[in-house]
């Protein structure tokens, strides 16, 4: 019997294995079947189907007519399926954080730690503000400041200041936005988006996603001098963009613009990593 690959792989995801996998599907197609039959259809020894079908039974994935002389199987509804496995997840994860909570949590040191994955960044991301007590500072892409946004709107409510350096044009409730002069300049130039966060200058989080939302790269540190040092250099570039906002219609503004080119040797065009940087990740390269 021929069973597509992907859904075979979607279903070991959650747990089934790969004979689980395919008496599922089988049944999807042709419940109610005997064992019998299963093992047939499947070209299984059929002493080894009924462990599987049991064990199937035990995960939500199939019932049982065994009212009959004949034991008949039936495929559980995806649905109904994908809710049982939820549930079990949540009642087994609960209870694995209640087991698991007075065990002395190393995290409270310093450390600096890569992430692998973009799902486990964004958790990152919502711990790290909803553990905020005073000031978060952002800097951030429109995709990834719209999935972080939720959060920082939460943690804005309990008074946190929540001080936001965005590429786009965005509002976000109870938070200080600044938007970056050429912002959608530097989002079409780059391959991915990128999302930088400072909680209580104690630790940060530094993000770059391809655009497929893989990761480039992300480190997660807790260290008050090295998340110091960037909250620093983030409310600067926040308060310079400020400034130009409101100095856009002003007459100051010639002045500032002969300031910016005065100083303009600590712009990073010519420096060895930034250049590495632009041939990696700039989208015309």
């Amino acid at each position: 019997m021929d069973i597509n690959t992907e859904r075979l792989n979607h279903l070991q995801e959650i747990g089934l294995s790969r004979f689980e996998a395919e008496v599922y599907i089988f049944l999807l197609k042709e419940s109610p079947s005997t064992g019998y039959n299963i093992a047939k259809k499947l070209g299984k020894a059929a002493p080894n189907i009924y462990p599987v079908l049991d064990s199937l039974i035990q995960k939500g994935a199939v019932n049982i007519d065994d009212f009959s002389n004949t034991k008949k199987y039936y495929a559980v509804n995806p649905e109904i399926l994908s809710k049982h496995i939820n549930s079990a997840f949540i009642k087994k994860s609960s209870e694995m954080a209640e087991s698991l909570k007075d065990i002395k949590n190393t995290l409270n040191e310093e450390f600096i730690q890569r992430i692998p994955t973009e799902s486990h960044v964004f958790e990152v991301c919502s711990d790290i503000i909803s553990r905020a007590e005073h000031i978060i500072f952002v800097e951030a892409f429109p995709e990834t400041l719209e999935r972080i946004k939720p959060s920082l709107e939460k943690q804005a409510l309990k008074g946190v200041h929540i001080v936001v350096t965005s590429y786009r044009k965005i509002e976000i409730k109870n938070c200080t936005v600044a938007l970056k002069k050429n912002g959608e300049v530097f989002i079409k130039r780059w391959k991915g988006q990128w999302l930088n966060i400072v909680a209580d200058h104690r630790e940060n989080i530094q993000a770059f996603f391809h655009e497929s939302n893989k990761i480039h790269e992300a480190i997660w540190m807790k260290s008050p001098y090295l998340s110091t040092t960037l909250a620093n250099g983030m409310a600067y570039e926040f308060l310079f963009c400020k400034i130009i906002e409101e100095l856009s219609n002003s007459a100051f503004t010639e002045t500032a613009e002969k300031m910016l080119n005065k100083y303009s040797f600590i712009k990073p065009v010519n420096s060895p990593g930034y250049n590495e940087f632009i041939k990696r990740f700039e989208k015309n390269n």
